[in-house]
């Protein structure tokens, strides 16, 4: 089997599930990764003949691919920020609109910023791996409630030698950290369990539940909690909060930040035109 015919098994069959855009990246990604040809030399080797062994494993990623598993953990990885991240099914994958929140609080701290930051429940460390790379003079912390996803963000911050505190920790517990930052963000659980016909199946049958659901009655349960422990010594004064919100509960935990007496809250929008990000300034 030659390139030119595992390419068009590729498109012919991920063309029924995904969109020419989304068809094309893909094809790009996975041949790039496993026969090290991009977008030229793909187009340059299509009458290549291809081994037995990457027949069988390009095949292999095929049938996974079809059965809606994202590209990213077919493949193990994700770039962001320009870094590469390992991801599994134990966390979250990285999106987009999440370097949009990295490269916001690194302007806002500014470059000799050398305070303490906390991410609260990190994932895969993109978060807390990207701002040290931002904020190489910060001091960084970064939490989760799940083993395997910490030993997936502690591998990750290894790989790009920038080191972070990592520690197990359940937000929702009132457990006191003994801690307190310049800077805390959170991109925590946003999406209330009503909502998960609306999830696409990729999301829905592969990413961690607990990264992403809420229940449908407390859809701010962690956002109010992490404010709460803002208020209560988790954030120094004039301290900022930052968190990735639900574009549709942009105005709500507006409000609740509000109810709580944060300053200087701002609300952004991300690359879509979805709100997505806010801010807030502990005073007091």
């Amino acid at each position: 089997m030659s390139v030119a015919e595992i390419l068009q098994l590729y498109r012919e069959n991920l063309l029924k599930i995904y969109d020419q855009r989304e068809t094309k990246a893909i094809v790009q990604w996975v041949f790039e990764k496993v026969l090290e040809l991009n977008s030229l030399k793909l187009e340059m080797s299509r009458y290549q003949l291809l081994t037995t062994n990457q027949q069988d494993e390009l095949k292999a990623i095929l049938e996974r691919l079809l059965n809606s598993e994202p590209v990213q953990y077919v493949l193990g990885e994700v770039y962001f920020l320009g870094m590469k991240f390992n991801v599994n099914s134990s966390v979250l994958i990285p999106r987009p609109e999440t370097e949009e929140l990295v490269e916001w609080i690194a302007k806002e701290a500014k470059d000799n910023f050398s305070g303490k930051i906390l991410d609260i429940g990190t994932g895969s460390g993109c978060i807390a791996i990207g701002l040290k790379k931002l904020l190489p003079n910060a001091e960084i912390f970064a939490c989760d409630i799940s083993e395997d996803a910490l030993q997936t963000a502690s591998q990750n911050s290894q790989q790009h030698n920038l080191p972070i505190q990592f520690f197990k920790h359940n937000i929702l517990e009132q457990t006191s950290l003994n801690n307190s930052f310049d800077i805390v963000v959170s991109n925590p659980p946003y999406i209330p369990e009503n909502e998960k016909e609306q999830i696409e199946k990729n999301v829905l049958n592969f990413e961690p539940h607990c990264a992403l659901f809420t229940p449908s009655n407390k859809a701010l349960i962690f956002y109010e909690n992490i404010a709460h422990q803002c208020i209560n010594g988790l954030l120094n004064k004039n301290g900022q909060l930052f968190f990735e919100i639900h574009f549709s509960k942009a105005k709500e935990t507006e409000q609740l930040l509000r109810t709580l007496k944060f300053k200087n809250i701002e609300v952004r929008k991300d690359i879509f035109g979805k709100e997505r990000m806010v801010k807030a300034q502990l005073e007091y």
